[in-house]
């Protein structure tokens, strides 16, 4: 069945050889780091070199240091008290999700300049899948994504792709009227979701074709991805089997769709 070696090559894409790895949800994420620190005066600087402002997390010899943390982190990263002396600088990350994905940097500075310094890959995987079924021959059927970043205005574009030989991709871009469609116009994605948070997908007169894995992903300006849900869309063969196989003209001459 289509679907389930669809769903058993996701799984496969899934496991990440290098780095840490995490599915979203989890109560924290452990990130080590263990450099050698200066006597005195010295710093430890979390960062991400993707994110504006670009530092996750900062401790001096007097403690956290959050002026210039990134606001995504705040209250969601802490060191240990000792780090200091111990040189275990790992950062521990509270509630990881999607948009944490990236290449961390760990490095320790005096007087502002770099001592030493390491990176750190995490990977956020989704863990939620939807599985959604509908007969074959229905009006249509609705693949949801609900999201309360979408009203975030760093958020600027939804995208829904079909993985499958012949992908299909619908891309809804803010401050655009219409989404850019590479499909047979059979799919329509809930208007204004800047506004209403819902940028679930209609799929009309299903087939069994149509069934397979969905992905809608939310990008930032930069084309960073913000969110990610998987849906599973199951099509089961039903009425329109049976006529297709008394009246094999109607497929021909596409007197059913």
């Amino acid at each position: 069945m289509r679907i389930t070696v669809l769903l058993v090559s996701l799984l496969l894409v899934s496991q990440y050889a290098s780095g840490v790895e995490v599915y979203e949800g989890e109560e924290s994420v452990l990130l080590l780091c263990q450099l050698p620190v200066p006597s005195e005066e010295g710093v430890v600087v979390w960062g991400r070199d993707d994110l504006n402002p670009s530092i996750i997390h900062v401790r001096t010899e007097e403690g956290d240091d959050p002026t210039e943390q990134n606001k995504q982190y705040i209250n969601r990263t802490s060191i240990q008290k000792d780090a200091l002396k111990t040189g275990d600088l790992s950062l521990t990350l509270r509630k990881p999700t999607f948009s944490d994905s990236g290449i961390y940097t760990c490095s320790v500075r005096k007087l502002g300049k770099k001592q030493n310094q390491t990176e750190v890959q995490l990977k956020v995987k989704v863990c939620q899948l939807k599985v959604v079924d509908v007969t074959e021959g229905a009006e249509s059927v609705l693949l949801p994504f609900i999201s309360k970043k979408l009203k975030n205005t760093e958020t600027t574009k939804v995208e829904w792709k079909h993985i499958q030989e012949d992908e299909m991709k619908v891309v809804h871009e803010k401050d655009r009227k219409n989404p850019d469609v590479s499909h047979t116009g059979r799919t329509e994605m809930k208007k204004d979701p800047w506004k209403t948070g819902n940028a679930s997908l209609t799929l009309s007169r299903p087939r069994s074709e149509d069934g397979g894995v969905y992905i809608c992903t939310m990008y930032d300006t930069n084309g960073k991805a913000l969110k990610q849900k998987v849906v599973a869309l199951w099509v089961k063969e039903g009425w329109l089997k049976t006529i297709r196989s008394f009246f094999p003209c109607a497929r021909q001459n596409n007197y059913v769709i």
